[in-house]
């Protein structure tokens, strides 16, 4: 019994292992392309309410 399982749990291992970077590689570029989004989203957000409205926090911080 106990080689059996200690193989199946070497191929499960190996499985892991060759799986596993893909798994991560496209968790990243979803991550990344989300961050993106959020980035360009709060820069364009953060121009428009530099340019037109004053933000109070930073009133505040002044003071």
């Amino acid at each position: 019994m106990s080689p059996n399982i200690s193989k199946t749990v070497e191929a499960q291992k190996k499985v892991m292992e060759t799986q596993l970077p893909q798994a991560t590689v496209n968790f990243i570029d979803h991550l990344t392309g989300l961050i993106d989004l959020i980035y360009l989203f709060l820069l364009g957000f953060y121009i428009v309410s530099r340019g037109t409205i004053k933000i109070p926090t930073f009133n505040q911080r002044k003071r």
